[in-house]
């Protein structure tokens, strides 16, 4: 409650100076804003790039014994336009 009575009182305080100022101030607020919305872009990409490629190829069926193929030659079959089946993923 204290943090919004104080920015009312600040917002204010603006009104009554100069134009260059309440330009500089929304300037600066711009400027964090999208400061602050890129670095979480950058955070969700790369958090996202490296979840994927953090996970070693590992093959289920390889440890059961049935096959010696890994995930990643599994999903280039998969999405291979030449076998005809599937999704590419």
């Amino acid at each position: 409650m204290k943090t919004i009575h104080t920015m009312r009182k600040t917002i204010h305080q603006l009104r009554e100076r100069p134009k260059e100022d309440r330009l500089a101030v929304a300037g600066s607020v711009a400027t964090g804003v999208v400061v602050v919305l890129f670095v979480g872009w950058i955070g969700a990409f790369f958090i996202g790039q490296n979840s994927t490629l953090a996970q070693a190829p590992s093959n289920a069926t390889a440890a059961a014994g049935s096959s010696s193929v890994t995930t990643f030659e599994w999903q280039q079959t998969v999405a291979s336009p030449e076998t005809g089946t599937g999704v590419a993923q």
